[in-house]
């Protein structure tokens, strides 16, 4: 059985980040891979966390969607599935809920990670100016 490793995953947000030239701080939206397990998602909101908070300002939670809440598992769909949420979300400049995500895994402290779960649609925080791009993210 294998795990979900925090190195890896941190190494592969940081590489796709700098690869778009997009700072950590001005993603606003993270489409979460959501492994429902007691080990796997305290490790992957741990890594949202550390690379996602660089430079963010005190206040300005990550806010975290997931479509197997919604959906089910789409198991080798899920990926794609998780980025057309991002991209209607970018589109429309609307997070949609998370609609399941009444209990939560109790190894995760969302506000210490500083991280807030999408229960009800919410406008996408507005970039800072007209020449910056709103951004989300997907992690698959």
């Amino acid at each position: 059985m294998t795990f979900l490793s925090g190195e890896q995953q941190v190494w592969l947000f940081d590489r796709v980040l700098w690869e778009s030239n997009v700072f950590p701080s001005k993603v606003n939206y993270i489409q979460a891979y959501d492994t429902s397990t007691l080990v796997g998602d305290p490790v992957e909101c741990k890594s949202i966390r550390r690379i996602l908070n660089v430079g963010r300002q005190r206040g300005r939670p990550i806010v975290v969607g997931s479509v197997k809440l919604n959906v089910g598992h789409l198991e080798p769909a899920a990926g794609i599935v998780s980025l057309i949420k991002v991209a209607y979300a970018l589109k429309h400049n609307l997070i949609p809920p998370t609609i399941s995500a009444h209990t939560l895994n109790p190894r995760i402290d969302m506000k210490a990670l500083n991280l807030k779960i999408a229960t009800q649609i919410q406008s996408l925080p507005a970039a800072a100016n007209e020449n910056q791009l709103r951004t989300g993210t997907v992690s698959a």
